[in-house]
This record gives C-alpha cells, sequence and structure tokens, in this order.
C-alpha cells in the first residue's frame, strides 16, 4: 500500500456510509472503522454488503485497531456519535492527522447555500418547518443534517441555486474547520450532553462553531432573550438579526400580546397570531420566532410563511399525539432526550400525566425536571440506566408516585393500567435512548406500537 491513500472513516452509521460512498465516487480508498461486529452494523444498515465488496474499501469492525492503520491514513472523518477520546483518534492527532466531520467534508465540496440550526432543544420542529418554507416557496430545498439525511448524500445533485437546511449538533460542530453557513443561529442553550462534553463551557463552545467563520455578508440570527449567547456573539464580524419572546428586536421576529411578528428597517408586519399555530406550547413560538426570521430575511414572502406555518403540525416524536382510549390521550415525545425538552412538553399538556421517562445517563441532574411535576404529574414510571437516580431525586423532592420497571413494554402497560378517563399518558423520557433502543425514532415507534395494540379496559 501507498503511504497515507485512505480516508479513515470512524463509526459506520447514516453519516459513515455517506462520506464512504462520496469518497469512493471522487476516486479515494476508505478505511471504515466501526467496534461494532458487521453482523450487528448489517442488520441496521445492509446496504453495507455493498462496501465490504469494493477493493477500495477496507473494513475494520468488532475491534480496536492498531495505531499502525494511521500511517496510511491522510484524513479522519468522524460520525457525530463517536467521542473525539477514543485511543486511536488520540494518536491520530499526536500524528497531526486531520480529523473532521461529515459536515465540514460536504462543505468542502459544494457550492449550495447553508442555513444551519443549532441549539439545544427545537433544532428537529425548527429545521423542519423552515424546509417547509422554502419548500412551499418554490425553491428546490434539502432537509438535512442530525434531522436525519445526511448532507453529504446530497452535495453532488445539489445545485448554487438551491438550499440546505442543516440541523446540526454540538456533536458534529466539534470537528468543522472551515464550514460557513449562509445563515445560522442558535436557538437556545441549556446543560445536554456533559457525559461528553464534560462542561457546559465546552458544550456551549462547540455551539459557537456555528458562527465563527461567518462574514459581513453572512447573517446570524441571535436569541435575545439568552445572555450567555447575546454576549458570546458580539465579538463576530457578521450580520445580525434577532428573536425574542419577551421583547421588542431591532431586526428580526417577536411576540408580543400572543401576536408574532417580523421587524425590518423600523417596519413591523404582523405575521400571525400564537392561538392560530398547530403546535402547542410556548417553545413552539420560539421556534416559530426562528423560523420566521430565518426565512424572511432569506427573501421568502410573508403571505408563504403564513401559509406555511398555519399547516405545519409539528415533527413525528416531538409531542406526538398517538390516540386516545379509554378517555387517556398518549403522546409520544421520544424526542425529549434531555431533562429541558422533557420539562417543556410537560410544560406544554394542561391534563393531570402519567410519565414515562428515564434511559441512558447523560451525566445531568435531575432536580429542576422533578421540580417540573408540581401541579402537572401525577405518577412517574422510569427505565433504563437513570431509573435509581431519578427515583432518589424523586423521593429527595417529596415525589412518591414512582415506580421503577424493567422493560419497556412494561413501563407503557403500567402507564396503561394506572391512567384514568381525562390522564393523558407523555413519554418523554429526559435522557437520550442508548443502551436500550438504537435511537430515539426505534424508542418513539415502539412506544406508538405498543399504545396502538391496546384494547382498552
Amino acid at each position: 500500500m501507498k503511504m497515507r491513500e485512505y480516508y479513515l472513516i470512524v463509526g459506520c452509521a447514516r453519516s459513515g456510509i455517506g462520506s464512504a460512498r462520496f469518497l469512493l465516487k471522487k476516486g479515494y480508498k476508505v478505511i471504515l472503522l466501526d467496534s461494532k461486529d458487521y453482523d450487528v452494523i448489517f442488520n441496521i444498515y445492509p446496504e453495507i454488503s455493498v462496501l465490504q465488496e469494493d477493493p477500495n474499501v477496507i473494513l475494520v469492525f468488532g475491534q480496536q485497531p492498531d495505531e499502525s492503520i494511521l500511517s496510511q491514513v491522510k484524513e479522519i472523518i468522524l460520525s457525530p456519535g463517536v467521542p473525539l477520546d477514543i485511543p486511536i483518534l488520540s494518536k491520530a492527532r499526536d500524528k497531526k492527522i486531520k480529523i473532521i466531520s461529515e459536515v465540514e467534508l460536504a462543505y468542502t465540496y459544494s457550492e449550495t447555500p447553508i442555513i444551519a440550526i443549532t441549539g439545544t432543544n427545537g433544532k428537529s420542529t425548527t429545521t423542519t418547518l423552515v424546509g417547509e418554507i422554502f419548500k412551499n416557496s418554490g425553491k428546490k430545498t434539502y432537509v438535512v443534517g442530525n434531522i436525519g439525511e445526511p448532507i453529504i448524500n446530497h452535495v453532488e445533485e445539489a445545485s448554487k441555486k438551491d438550499i440546505f437546511i442543516l440541523e446540526i449538533s454540538s456533536f458534529q460542530l466539534e470537528t468543522v474547520d472551515t464550514f460557513k453557513p449562509k445563515m445560522g443561529t442558535i436557538i437556545n442553550i441549556t446543560p445536554d450532553h456533559l457525559d461528553r462534553h464534560k462542561t457546559i463551557e465546552n458544550y456551549f463552545d462547540a455551539k459557537l462553531k456555528i458562527v465563527k467563520n461567518l462574514r459581513k455578508e453572512d447573517i446570524f440570527l441571535v436569541n435575545q432573550d439568552d445572555q450567555r449567547i447575546l454576549n458570546a456573539t458580539m465579538q463576530y464580524n457578521c450580520s445580525k438579526i434577532y428573536f425574542s419572546l419577551k421583547q421588542k428586536v431591532s431586526k428580526g421576529a417577536y411576540y408580543e400580546d400572543n401576536i408574532i411578528k417580523i421587524v425590518d428597517n423600523g417596519n413591523e408586519y404582523f405575521v400571525c397570531k400564537s392561538d392560530e399555530l398547530k403546535i402547542p406550547g410556548i417553545h413552539n413560538v420560539q421556534n416559530v420566532l426562528v423560523a420566521i426570521a430565518l426565512s424572511y430575511f432569506s427573501g421568502i414572502e410573508i403571505k408563504v410563511i403564513r401559509d406555511t406555518l398555519l399547516s405545519f403540525g409539528g415533527v413525528i416524536h416531538r409531542l406526538e399525539y398517538v390516540r386516545e382510549l379509554d378517555g387517556i390521550k398518549f403522546i409520544n415525545d421520544s424526542k425529549g432526550t434531555n431533562t429541558d425538552a422533557s420539562t417543556t412538553a410537560i410544560r406544554a399538556i394542561e391534563k393531570p400525566i402519567i410519565l414515562i421517562a428515564g434511559g441512558y445517563d447523560k451525566n445531568v441532574s435531575f432536580d429542576e425536571w422533578v421540580d417540573s411535576f408540581e401541579g402537572k404529574v401525577k405518577y412517574l414510571i422510569v427505565i433504563g440506566s437513570t431509573a435509581d437516580k431519578i427515583i432518589d431525586c424523586a423521593y429527595k423532592k417529596g415525589f412518591n408516585q414512582v415506580v421503577k420497571k424493567n422493560t419497556f413494554y412494561e413501563a407503557v402497560l403500567q402507564a396503561y393500567s394506572v391512567a384514568k378517563s381525562g390522564d393523558t399518558i407523555l413519554l418523554s423520557p429526559g435522557c437520550a435512548s442508548w443502551g436500550m433502543f438504537e435511537n430515539y425514532e426505534q424508542r418513539g415507534n415502539m412506544f406508538k406500537e405498543i399504545v396502538c395494540n391496546l384494547g382498552g379496559k
């Protein structure tokens, strides 16, 4: 083998497979590395079999590779689910081998404008809504990124006239370098993923990479209600617009007296009333403000924006209505993968709640989350590795109506058995799905399947 002729792709999930396909089309050779065995990966991503047969691909699965493999590697593409501190990446940094994300790879080869959206909560709803607005304007639009479809899969087909609406996570932003969207925003910041980032400061620094390369011709949408974001983004030399739930903005979008407005050049434009929206909760008003500001200041007409808003029903797995049985409503909020998102879901529901929660432990506190139960949650069922931690926190806070179940199926049945007519059974775990499920989609789909098979009391 020639020296350093391979791209090493670490993590064989959607973005890893997409990156491999893209690089192979460009004539490069790739090494695909994953700690999971081939059979496990094949069951989730059967398309891996095509890569296995390619002579320009080396698969290294089910093991930790020897660092000698790095002598063949020119650059590393890191999948977002893989932490930067694994041994092979530490060795790569020692050898000055560049480590980038799939998003950075896509940006390097693409000329299509990007609107990038990050934040702790609201990313998927906002990204989906912006995508719908752009599609309804007649523009060819690709909704990509952390929301499901890797951006790299569309780089070759998308043109300069099209648009990427990109949901981007802190994991993806960690390893960008030159990435520069046309427009970007950080919707909000609350503690999350501290198991990986260790501190809120590190987490915030990763999020800030969305704005660091922006120039005067680029636009950054600032959350005027978040002092941390306001202060941190003042230093960047790009055009800025603002959104706020609490006060009027100089340029951007704001909410006042049930009315959502756009402000531009000193003029105010009515968009809609919040009670006209199909998606519930003040958190969704914030998502709408972000979406309309990004769309309007990209040149989309207010009528298109308004018509899209009034027909938009939200996203799957985020406060998703499943069914009503015996007067009991079932709501799937599997995308509530942190305590802040789960708290938001709890606040959005008016009826008494039977809450199913728990999952993978991201080393965050549950104190404020349990505080949000007051007057809302009447019964709590916990699962996963965080179950005992949540129970301890609940007891400490004086909330004793809590039970632990070993399986997800048992948890749903328990919720139904204690619920009464007028109650809402809410799956909003406040934790990641890992350990019990492949992802939050699988968790939400299983909830819906179990619920839809319930026969009634």
